[in-house]
């Protein structure tokens, strides 16, 4: 009989956790492997693309948990209880509060973390993390940084902890689009932890390094932060750099995106390993990122980007324009980059390895 799983997250927002979740849920039911059901704690932007493929249910329509919503949602609480579901999946350690709602005796947790040790302590709080250690019965971190933390910081004994690289349904590149400018795109939720401010500050060192070079500096991602959008708005005019930088906002085709661009920069501060880094690798793109920020140094390498020390600005600023120079390295490193996602973070390769450990639950 198929396996029937009830998968927790907490919103259906454009992110990376909502893109590895989705794909993984169209994975499972091309191959037929088990019946889902995704309860979110609140909607979202891709909530049409969840219920092409899967049962759905909302918990908080305004996104806001207070008792009078959780008195609203106790029934629609109460019918998932009473369905015979196989295991819990909780994508994130931020389904803590979902997972005390819908959690059994005798009823299997897998623990899925995509949070790094800083968005833990001091965005979820740690509090998040012990009420899964009381639940889950295997964790899976999401990339080798994140599992190194989970061990180290968190004590999540051995047995009770694997590593599945976070995967998605990887785009293929196309014909690069053609434009006179050198483009550095930069993509994510606009918060503090994502560096928007960083990549502020390194358009307008790239522009004091090489006054002569036209470049462009393109940010993708909602706000998530309240008034942030406004505040980069006055930092870019401040720093003259209004005319060469461009928060977009949402992007629904980041394909197209990727293939306008000539380098990718992730600017996190802290970043378990960033879907958007593995995607814009695998369109060809060298990524740049921070030494000690999360996981994408250990997938960089020396071979697919160029990692520099945190906060060097300058340095970064140099290497960009180094490789505005050098189409020839932007395309070898762009090679290297995209074999190496396909290898390891796509979902036809990462989707049975997640597989397996969900087969070790029941």
């Amino acid at each position: 009989m198929m396996k029937r799983i009830l998968f927790l997250a907490e919103t259906a927002e454009r992110l990376g956790s909502s893109v590895f979740l989705l794909d993984f849920l169209s994975w499972l039911k091309a191959k037929g492997l088990a019946e889902a059901h995704v309860l979110f704690a609140a909607p979202g932007s891709m909530l049409n693309d969840f219920n092409e493929i899967s049962e759905t249910t909302i918990l908080l329509p305004d996104g806001r948990m207070t008792p009078q919503s959780l008195a609203e949602a106790t029934p629609a609480l109460q019918k998932l209880r009473a369905q015979p579901f196989d295991l819990i999946f909780a994508n994130t350690a931020s389904t803590a509060p979902l997972l005390d709602l819908t959690a059994k005796p005798g009823l299997p947790v897998l623990a899925h973390v995509m949070e790094g040790a800083y968005s833990i302590r001091h965005v979820l709080g740690q509090e998040a993390l012990e009420r899964l250690k009381r639940q889950a019965s295997l964790f899976v971190a999401a990339s080798s940084s994140i599992e190194r933390e989970l061990a180290q910081d968190f004590c999540i004994a051995p047995q009770l902890l694997t590593c599945v690289p976070c995967a998605a349904r990887l785009p293929r590149p196309g014909p690069k689009s053609t434009h006179d400018e050198f483009t550095v795109l930069a993509a994510g939720t606009l918060n503090w932890r994502k560096g928007p401010d960083l990549f502020l500050q390194l358009a307008a060192e790239v522009k004091r390094q090489a006054p002569r070079l036209q470049a462009r500096f393109i940010w993708a991602g909602r706000e998530s932060e309240s008034g942030i959008g406004a505040r980069l708005a006055y930092e870019a005019k401040l720093a003259g750099v209004e005319d060469c930088l461009v928060f977009l906002g949402e992007v629904q085709d980041m394909p197209a995106l990727y293939a306008s661009a000539d380098v990718f920069v992730l600017a996190s501060r802290e970043e378990p390993l960033g879907l958007v880094c593995v995607e814009a690798a695998a369109m060809g793109l060298p990524v740049l990122c921070f030494q000690g920020a999360g996981a994408a140094p250990d997938f960089v390498g020396e071979d697919a980007g160029i990692c520099v020390p945190f906060p060097a600005i300058g340095e970064m600023a140099s290497t960009l324009v180094r490789l505005a120079d050098d189409p020839g390295l932007r395309e070898e490193m762009g090679k290297t980059g995209r074999t190496r996602a396909l290898a390891q973070h796509d979902m036809e390769v990462a989707g049975p390895k997640m597989w397996e450990a969900i087969e070790r639950l029941f």
